[in-house]
């Protein structure tokens, strides 16, 4: 009998999410490693042949989900889109994936409400230098319209960018703490578009 190959990247996303259910549902430094283990299906050997803590764990689930977010709104500024659609592209699949945000909430909560378990993990500057690259790429996408002249030209872009980020953090948070239910989150979706069309065109 042949050896089982096992997907090495495949199985590291699979510990990955396991830690996020893990975590969601008893907190941070409520979880171990052989939780995390038991949900993903392995042995608690087996995890640390991918992850050594679960402070790489949790680092790793931040940076899976913001990088998908930034390569999607760089993407968005390359293409042939107009700059003004493609923002509103982007908060249309963000406000989509809400429910895959929001499980993260209770452990930022957690881990921003601890002022030793931010610094030991560098999270406050590794979030710092996401929401300044988020908002470079929305920045970007506004000059883009500014130039094409769809966009309002007396808009800075820089602060509207940033503003634009914030928003969307809030929304999120208010997401996951609250779960609006799907019909009202809608509403929001809708009325979030208005406003920020309004905002941005001429």
């Amino acid at each position: 009998m042949s050896p089982k190959i096992v997907d090495k990247e495949q199985k590291r996303l699979e510990i990955v999410e396991a830690a996020l259910q893990v975590f969601g549902r008893k907190g941070y430094q409520g979880s171990r490693m052989s939780d995390i283990a038991q949900e993903a299906g392995i042995g608690k050997g087996t995890i640390y042949e991918y992850f050594n803590s679960k402070d790489e764990l949790i680092l790793a689930i931040f940076e899976g989900l913001t990088w998908e977010y930034e390569q999607l709104l760089n993407q968005l500024a390359e293409s042939s889109q107009p700059p003004l659609e493609a923002i509103l592209g982007s908060l249309t699949q963000l406000l989509e994936e809400v429910d895959e945000y929001a499980d993260l909430t209770p452990v930022c909560l957690e881990l921003w409400g601890s002022r030793l378990l931010s610094e030991s993990l560098g999270l406050r500057e590794k979030m710092s230098d996401w929401f300044e690259r988020l908002s470079a790429a929305y920045a970007r996408l506004i000059v883009k319209g500014q130039q094409k002249g769809t966009i309002h030209p007396e808009i800075d872009a820089k602060a509207l960018a940033r503003t634009l980020v914030s928003m969307i953090d809030g929304i999120l948070l208010h997401y996951g703490l609250f779960r609006p239910s799907p019909s009202f989150f809608s509403k929001q979706e809708k009325e979030l578009e208005r406003m920020v069309r309004r905002a941005l065109q001429l």
